[in-house]
């Protein structure tokens, strides 16, 4: 089912099974300035979400000890 799960996927979203092979080479043609140029443009101050976790017996006012 794997396998033919994955051709009929690319049959349908690559219009032919053979895009499979041109997978690992498109990958190989990204390079480090790539994955920056794009982190800069999609992860920015207005586009992050910020989690913080403190214990439960944190003292009140943020100051941990």
């Amino acid at each position: 089912m794997g396998r033919a799960g994955l051709l009929a996927k690319y049959e349908a979203h690559w219009g032919g099974w053979k895009h499979l092979y041109d997978l690992l080479p498109r990958y190989a043609k990204v390079t480090p300035a790539d994955i920056q140029r794009v982190a800069k443009k999609y992860f920015t101050e207005k586009t992050r979400t910020v989690i913080e976790l403190k214990p439960e017996n944190a003292p009140q006012g943020g100051e941990q000890k």
